[in-house]
């Protein structure tokens, strides 16, 4: 069992840098998602904020499972078009939606929040490289999940 530390300085040259900020900015954007939903800001700000995490967590998956050639692009993550649901709050896209997919909306962004917080954790107590991978892959799939319900915005 690899530890973080241990792991990262087995990197080639720059991989650990790129990784380790892929992962800060990835969870910063879950956290900005979560935030907005919260305080009822735009969809389309929310759907965004997704959009970005996803694409800087699925960085550095790619980093972590070296996946990665030195100086490659991140691969893109689609993104979300909301027309005609631009200036809908998150509240009023959730009075839009059963019950049951606001219910597993709401738990796959704090889901997301929580594996990401998991994953910093892990990189600041030196857990299992293991461990944080499948945190990284919780939270993406919660990402994925989210932003597949926001996705069923008409017109989007």
């Amino acid at each position: 069992m690899m530890r973080w530390s241990a792991f990262v300085a087995s990197l080639p040259a720059g991989h650990a840098d790129r990784l380790v900020n892929a992962l800060t900015v990835g969870w910063g954007y879950t956290q900005m998602a979560a935030l907005t939903a919260q305080t009822n800001g735009e969809l389309a700000l929310v759907a965004r904020y997704l959009e970005l995490a996803q694409r800087h967590l699925h960085e550095a998956g790619r980093v972590l499972n070296a996946q990665v050639e030195p100086g490659a692009s991140p691969e893109p993550v689609l993104p979300l078009r909301i027309a005609g649901g631009t200036s809908l709050t998150w509240n009023g896209f959730l009075a839009t939606l059963p019950a049951d997919w606001v219910t597993a909306l709401t738990r796959a962004l704090s889901d997301a929040v929580r594996d990401a917080r998991r994953i910093a954790e892990a990189v600041i107590e030196d857990q299992e490289v293991d461990w944080a991978r499948r945190r990284l892959e919780s939270a993406l799939d919660c990402l994925c999940t989210a932003r597949r319900v926001v996705a069923s915005v008409p017109g989007s």
